[in-house]
């Protein structure tokens, strides 16, 4: 009798106990809300060196504009930190949100086909590559010449 009282105890302690540790909060770092960071790209994949930033007669960004190239300018940032840890899926994701925003972009359409061609999506690295050559309104031959890089390497495979 005395060691079904004792096994009893145990178990309504051992319930206790799992109660009382379940009501414990632990803080948990949450990956989504962390804040990134690294923010600076390479020098060579910042938007405004490659000419994406338009200006209007007066030399002055027009502040529509304005507002979006700051906009994707801060996506290609955020697409390239998710390059450089390895997390290929949300570099597109983020670059693909920066495509509803300005969907002529050529710099996106050259970040997006570099990211093709890591995962060996050589058929769609070839594709965003010559996108983005066609929207090259300016004579932009350091992102043109990256793109055709890009082509001619996924035509090799």
């Amino acid at each position: 009798m005395q060691s079904k009282i004792c096994s009893i105890l145990s178990l309504l302690l051992l319930n206790f106990c799992v109660v009382l540790l379940s009501s414990c909060s632990i803080p948990v770092k949450d990956a989504s809300t962390e804040e990134l960071t690294e923010r600076e790209p390479e020098e060579e994949l910042r938007p405004e060196n490659l000419g994406v930033f338009k200006r209007n007669n007066e030399g002055n960004s027009s502040t529509g504009e304005e507002d979006a190239t700051s906009v994707v300018s801060t996506l290609v940032q955020d697409a390239e930190f998710y390059v450089r840890h390895g997390e290929l899926g949300k570099a597109t994701a983020t670059l693909e949100r920066g495509l509803r925003i300005s969907p002529n972009d050529p710099v996106l359409w050259h970040h997006l086909a570099r990211i093709k061609l890591m995962e060996k999506n050589y058929s769609q690295a070839e594709q965003f590559a010559m996108k983005s050559n066609r929207l090259l309104k300016h004579k932009d031959f350091a992102l043109r010449e990256k793109n055709d890089s890009i082509i001619d390497q996924a035509k090799g495979h």
